[in-house]
């Protein structure tokens, strides 16, 4: 009977230190590139990304992160969900380098935005910035739409931002305004 209890004894201490060895983990992320950027006439999905603006409209830029994972793989048990990775962002996207430009002049509010202007502070321009996960948001609203005055040709916007490890990160768009 001894030796049963001790061999359970035994058995149930590895499987407790399995548990624990087999939970932990560590993930990290790091944005180190320009990723993807898109019109969009809601929010961010596929369904609704354009390339003709007709109205409110959302610029979603989406930077490129690098992951990298450190998972445990021995053990007596395969997986365990009662704990989870801990995660490290080794930079993030900063609000103040963040800046919006376009190729081509046109007016806002009756007043000439000359071209390579950075407009990211005009009230109507709503502007949400994911700092970890490297993601930036600009949003057309219909009253910016409303005070502005397109061309009806192509115009390439200009994005940059950095990040807190001083990366610059630049993209562009270009999209046909259609805007009545």
């Amino acid at each position: 009977m001894r030796i049963i209890r001790k061999l359970l004894i035994i058995y149930f201490s590895i499987f407790s230190i399995s548990l624990f060895i087999q939970s932990c983990c560590h993930e990290s992320y790091k944005i180190i590139g320009k990723g993807e950027i898109g019109a969009y006439t809601d929010y961010y999905n596929p369904k609704n990304k354009t390339d003709t603006i007709k109205g409110e409209f959302y610029i979603i830029w989406q930077l490129e992160q690098k992951t990298s994972s450190l998972h445990n793989n021995f053990g007596l048990i395969q997986s365990t969900y009662a704990t989870s990775c801990s995660e490290t962002f080794e930079n993030e996207v900063s609000e103040s380098g963040f800046s919006i430009s376009c190729n081509k002049d046109f007016k806002y509010n009756g007043i000439l935005i000359t071209a390579g202007t950075n407009f990211s502070d005009f009230e109507e321009l709503k502007l949400h910035i994911e700092k970890k996960w490297g993601a930036v948001e600009i949003r057309f609203t219909n009253e910016f739409i409303n005070l502005s005055e397109f061309e009806e040709t192509d115009y390439t916007f200009k994005v940059n931002t950095k990040t807190n490890d001083n990366m610059n990160l630049e993209n562009t768009l270009t999209v046909f305004m259609k805007i009545n």
